[in-house]
Order: structure tokens, then C-alpha cells, then sequence
């Protein structure tokens, strides 16, 4: 019975050619456009971070408002208080970037190099895929002599050789040794970092003169049990300690409004760009919203010029429902062939996107079309074929059988109900233009 209802609906939008080309057409491209968008704010912004855990993980800068710096970095003898003074905190970890030249002598090539102190990677909780990460002790000065490779690092320089643990690396002239290799898909924080160093710090790095040179960035994560609300109390309790051990600077740092901030770490790393995702994801569906009130009117036409042709079965004894069945079953057959192009055509949008260089978008090398955005355009293209299926069928089920059999062979001009309907749609198409313009 279902497949027979497909069949007579395939074969009356073959016949309606016009309509259905528009339809679809409209719908697929609108499908498409929210398609990609929401592949790119679902990698972007909503997706956990590519580490296990994810939501336990927390970024903390000291800011300073009153000296109009609010965002600042972290420095060396702040990363030890924590360390031994957040109990909130199961581990925490400082981490710079800069390039450095890799390679021996005439033959110098730039690769961005993450120093980092050797928990780093405890706070992402991912292991090498070959070799060992950072050993404690490689976080002293003299012990530091130490990298751990990206696994693409490995692939292009080494050609995957699984023989390079112990081998040396020169990194601007001085000898490293290779300790490890990273998985694949190893793609946290700083994802065009090839090679990974210790930080290690001196004793007058760590000392109560070097307070706020806020020279590195720190990331932390939450002990099971432990919130954000206690973390930050914590901070608070080892910052106004801190202040008591260097005086001379108390005055200014209390005029400055000093303070610590911990935040997720995921909403911290995309907090310049999340606005400006869901603004232009925003734009998409209201593009989506007027093409779906422009099918609708088309249907609600449609539906007016076939209006002798439904007051003749409905008159034959054919039943409300195996009208609303009919309606239903073209709707679902544009909207699903619609959402399929649709589907298509956003997966070769987002791998267009992924060509281009995303490195300066928070999370660009994440971007994908995923399950998440495949099943939200199937869901999509469910309640489009619901919608547009429902207003046409209104105005079928509210027909005048006798009005239009007595017609003088004229398809019916419509009650004056479908014709404030289909006025209606038009002022929302038009007021939801201007909204988006």
C-alpha cells in the first residue's frame, strides 16, 4: 500500500514537471547551505574536544582590567602554586609555540614547535602511538634534551620508519633525541605543531621575581567531583597569597583589578569566533525558511488547480485520509530527494572548505560532515516534507466538493481561507527577506 502511494505520487510530480523542478531545486540548495553550515558549527563549536574527557578540561589566564590587559597568559612561578596548591585540579600543564629550524646544517627547514612541561600530556590523557611521552624528570634544565614527533611530522621526514625512537633531531643547531610518536589523530590546541619539547625552568624562572611575566599559556583538568565554582575559589585563595610575597607590586596589581579566570577550555578557544558561526548559521535558516514558504505557496497553487480533481475523488468516496496520504507521500518523495542533493551537495561544500587554509579558525582541522550533521539533514528534510505536505493538504480537506464539481469546467479559483493563507506566507517571505538582509 505504501509503495503504491509512492508510485501514484512519483508519477503526479512527473506530471506537475514545472513545480517539482522548482521545489526541489530550491529546497535542495537551501538543504545544502544549512548542511554545511552546520557541519562547520558542529566540528566547530559543539563537538568535544578530539581528547578523552574533554568537558573536564579547563584553560587559565590572569587578566588584568584595570590595566586594560583582560586576557593574559600564565606565568612559571603561578604554574607551581597550582601545582601544589589546587587540590580542584587532577593535573595542569604550561605550553608556548614557536618555530624553530629543524634539519642539518645547509638544509634548514621551519616547523612550529609546541614547549610544553612534561604533564601536558597527562592533561590530554592520550599516549604516544609509538615510543613514550615526556618523563617528569625531562622538565629540568640539563634533562630537556628530549622531542616527541606529530605523527605527520613522522610520516613526511622519516617515512613512517618505526626505527626513529632514540634517533637524533637538531632543532636550531642542538641535538635532540626522538622519545616518541603521536597518533594521528592527535589534534589538540595547536594542531599545526610537528614537534613537541620540555619546558624546563631555571630556579630564577620559578622565582617570586618573575611573578606575572606571563610568558606561557596553562590548561588544567578537573578532578572527578571537582567544578569550576571551586576551582576558581582555589585561585582566589593562592592569588591573594602570592600578592603577600612580592609588596612592592601589591599596589599596582590591586589598581589593576588582578584576578585568575579558569574557563572551559572548549568555549575558550572558540570564544572569538562562536558568535559570528551561529549568526551566519542563523542567516542559512532563514534563507531555508524562505524557500520553504515560497514551496509552500507553489503547493498551495498547485493544489488550487488540481481542486476539481480532489472534489471528484473525494465525491467517488475516496476517504480524508487516503487524500492526506496522497499529500503526504509527494511531500516526503520532494523533500527527501531535495534533502539527499542537498546532502550531497553540503559534503562537497565542506570538503571545499577543507582545502582551503583553516589553520587560523579555532578548530578548522576538525571541520567535516559527520553523522551529527547527516542525521540533523535527514531530520531536516523530515519536517520540511511535514510542513510543506500540511498546508496544502488544509486546503484540500477544506474544499467545497459541490462549489467545484459545478463549476463550469474551471479548476476552482479557491475559498477566500487559501487565498489570506497564501497572502500570509508571501508578507512572512517578505518580512523574513528583510530580517535576513
Amino acid at each position: 500500500m505504501a509503495s503504491h502511494g509512492l508510485v501514484f505520487a512519483a508519477r503526479s510530480l512527473f506530471k506537475d514537471r514545472e513545480f517539482s523542478a522548482a521545489a526541489f531545486l530550491t529546497l535542495a540548495l537551501c538543504i545544502a547551505a544549512n548542511t554545511a553550515l552546520f557541519g562547520v558549527v558542529h566540528s566547530v563549536l559543539l563537538k568535544p574536544l578530539p581528547v578523552p574527557d574533554s568537558d573536564r578540561l579547563v584553560f587559565i589566564y590572569n587578566s588584568y582590567p584595570g590595566a586594560g590587559a583582560e586576557r593574559g597568559g600564565s606565568g612559571v612561578p603561578d604554574y607551581y602554586d597550582r601545582v601544589k596548591g589546587m587540590t580542584t585540579l587532577q593535573s595542569i600543564a604550561l605550553y608556548d609555540v614557536r618555530n624553530r629550524s629543524t634539519g642539518e646544517s645547509g638544509r634548514p627547514e621551519r616547523v612550529l614547535v609546541m614547549e610544553a612541561t612534561p604533564s601536558y600530556f597527562r592533561v590530554a590523557r592520550v599516549n604516544a602511538e609509538l615510543g613514550r611521552t615526556f618523563a617528569e624528570a625531562e622538565g629540568e634544565p640539563g634533562h630537556d634534551d628530549k622531542v616527541v614527533l606529530s605523527h605527520g611530522y613522522w610520516q613526511e621526514r622519516f617515512g613512517g620508519d618505526r626505527r626513529v625512537i632514540g634517533r637524533e633531531l637538531r632543532l636550531d643547531g642542538k641535538p635532540f633525541t626522538i622519545v616518541g610518536v603521536m597518533p594521528a589523530s592527535f589534534q589538540f590546541l595547536e594542531t599545526e605543531a610537528r614537534i613537541w619539547t620540555p619546558l624546563a625552568f631555571t630556579a630564577e624562572q620559578k622565582s617570586d621575581e618573575r611573578r606575572h611575566s606571563n610568558g606561557e599559556s596553562s590548561i588544567g583538568r578537573l578532578r572527578d567531583g571537582a567544578t569550576l565554582g571551586q576551582a576558581q575559589g582555589q585561585l582566589n585563595m593562592l592569588n591573594a597569597a602570592a600578592m603577600d610575597l612580592i609588596p612592592a607590586l601589591k599596589p599596582l596589581l590591586v589598581n589593576a583589578g588582578f584576578n585568575t579566570k579558569v574557563v572551559p577550555l572548549k568555549d575558550d578557544l572558540v570564544r572569538n569566533i562562536k558568535g559570528r558561526l551561529y549568526l551566519l548559521w542563523a542567516g542559512t535558516l532563514l534563507v531555508l525558511l524562505i524557500g520553504c514558504v515560497n514551496v509552500i505557496n507553489l503547493a498551495l497553487v498547485r493544489t488550487n488547480s488540481r481542486s476539481r480533481e480532489l472534489a471528484t475523488r473525494l465525491a467517488l468516496g475516496a476517504g480524508r485520509a487516503d487524500v492526506a496520504r496522497q499529500f503526504f507521500c509527494e511531500s516526503f518523495l520532494l523533500t527527501g530527494a531535495a534533502g539527499l542533493a542537498g546532502l550531497l551537495v553540503g559534503w562537497a561544500l565542506i570538503r571545499a572548505l577543507t582545502g582551503l587554509d583553516l589553520a587560523q579558525i579555532p578548530r578548522g582541522a576538525e571541520i567535516e560532515l559527520g553523522l551529527v550533521p547527516v542525521v540533523f539533514t535527514l531530520g531536516l528534510s523530515a519536517v520540511l516534507g511535514l510542513v510543506i505536505g500540511g498546508f496544502p493538504l488544509a486546503s484540500a480537506l477544506t474544499l467545497d466538493i459541490n462549489a467545484v464539481l459545478h463549476e463550469s469546467g474551471r479548476t476552482g479559483t479557491g475559498g477566500r481561507g487559501p487565498r489570506l493563507l497564501r497572502r500570509a506566507l508571501v508578507v512572512t517571505q517578505v518580512a523574513v527577506a528583510f530580517l535576513l538582509l
